[in-house]
């Protein structure tokens, strides 16, 4: 399960069953790490919903291959 709003800027979300979304951890398919987080576990992504449809059936090596991907990679938010 990933957060969508992150818990630790939102902690009243943090048991909302509408603030989750399941993002798969499998062998050649990081999505959690990739898409929930944009590569960095202490960064988050705004548009993790909208990604998860765009990138749900590509593997790691596509994802970070796409340069609309790219591109976010190089905005995401850190703290």
């Amino acid at each position: 399960m990933h957060h969508i709003k992150p818990f630790h800027l939102y902690p009243e979300l943090e048991l909302d069953p509408g603030n989750l979304i399941t993002l798969c951890e499998i062998k050649g398919r990081t999505h959690h790490l990739l898409i929930g987080h944009l590569d960095d576990w202490q960064s988050y992504n705004l548009r993790v919903r909208a990604d998860t449809k765009r990138y749900s059936h590509q593997s790691a090596t596509a994802i970070k291959a796409s340069p609309a991907w790219q591109k976010e990679v190089e905005h995401r938010p850190m703290p």
